[in-house]
């Protein structure tokens, strides 16, 4: 079956691509990108198993987003996307360097088109444009987004990153409008150690399987997306129970997600839901995971916002794990031109991390989390 599917895909990229070559079209390439220069003031209380207290002061470029794209022909167009984080330097091993996104795109028309090669899927409201830092209000992102925070966060288990062949496309009636998107990519066993063979690629059969439905009226939107996918990682646990290898390989797993956002006058509010299910095989092991936030905000001036953030975010490996985090944000955002953007925003955290051993608690820790931030976001 996934041959066949292979075979499908292959000739409708063969047909709809060499249909775009006759037609001229191709451009100059433009070369432009955003970058998030951030001031942060951190106080960090934990209580329980350890106590400590701890506060900080920090400069950083958050993040940088470097945009090549360039028209190939009329309706052929290619794009690719190079991210940096937290003051990025190999030499100091800071930050990170990341392809986000390297593909061509065939549009057909409004209700069809084609995009090819390593990008950002449709899921939700937030994930394809979150890394457009200076048209978002916020310095910090709801944390299922924030990729800066992608060395303590195990994001990827809340959103999909990377797809390689997407179809969407608008279809309108009337003042409604439906949005659609169906796409596939490599499955989360990624090969990323040398002595094993080959880094970067899928080290089983597997394939993900994602797309989001969507309504649009007005200044209301509203979508629901799902992904499939196998992962095979979590047989490390298998000695712990004395399993078979095969009881904890292949094991499914599905993202659910809804969102909606809508401006009303000078009013704008956005909320998503995440749930993250595994089919676990034993079914005393639970790898569960919930995600969701909201932001209601206001325009005080056309080009002045203010706004408030809750977020909570549920995460658990039973019996070994549970944790929870519950984000508060208070902010606002100063657009000065289309160029740049001024932001000030605070942040509370409020946290509890559960440690269990041989089924029964082990330790529990405690943290509340203060942020003060202030950032200048970069169109360039």
């Amino acid at each position: 079956m996934i041959k066949n599917s292979l075979l499908t895909i292959t000739a409708i990229i063969l047909i709809t691509f060499s249909s775009a070559y006759p037609q001229a079209g191709e451009s100059d390439l433009q070369v432009f990108g955003f970058f998030q220069a951030t001031f942060r003031n951190h106080k960090n209380v934990v209580e329980g198993f350890v106590n400590r207290k701890h506060s900080s002061n920090t400069f950083a470029i958050q993040q940088m987003n470097i945009f090549l794209q360039k028209d190939l022909a009329r309706k052929l167009s290619a794009f690719i996307n190079i991210e940096l984080l937290n003051n990025y330097s190999s030499i100091k091993k800071w930050g990170a360097l990341n392809l986000e996104e390297a593909w061509v795109m065939y549009r057909s028309s409004t209700q069809f088109n084609v995009k090819a090669g390593l990008l950002i899927p449709t899921f939700n409201h937030l994930n394809e444009i979150k890394n457009r830092t200076p048209i978002l209000p916020y310095i910090y992102r709801p944390l299922a987004y924030e990729t800066s925070f992608i060395e303590e966060f195990p994001l990827e288990e809340f959103v999909p990153n990377r797809a390689y062949f997407q179809l969407f496309g608008m279809i309108p009636h009337n003042e409604l409008k439906i949005d659609w998107a169906a796409y596939i990519g490599n499955s989360a066993n990624i090969n990323s150690n040398p002595a094993e063979g080959q880094t970067g690629v899928d080290t089983t059969r597997q394939m993900l399987v994602g797309g989001r439905i969507g309504l649009r009226f007005r200044d209301l939107k509203f979508g629901i997306s799902t992904t499939f996918d196998k992962i095979k990682y979590f047989e490390v646990y298998r000695d712990y129970f004395g399993h078979a290898p095969f009881n904890l390989e292949a094991m499914n797993r599905y993202r659910f997600g809804c969102d909606l956002s809508f401006k009303l006058e000078k009013v704008f509010f956005e909320g998503e839901f995440i749930n993250v299910e595994y089919e676990e095989n034993p079914d005393f092991l639970e790898l569960d995971k919930k995600f969701y936030y909201w932001t209601a905000g206001v325009y005080l001036k056309e080009e002045f916002a203010s706004y408030f953030t809750y977020s909570r975010m549920k995460s658990k490996v039973k019996p070994f794990f549970r944790g929870n985090f519950s984000v508060y944000y208070l902010g606002s955002a100063y657009t000065i031109n289309e160029r740049l953007t001024l932001k000030a925003q605070y942040g509370y955290v409020d946290w509890d991390d559960e440690v269990f051993y041989d089924l029964n608690p082990l330790f529990e820790l405690d943290g509340k989390d203060h942020y003060f931030s202030l950032a200048c976001s970069v169109y360039f």
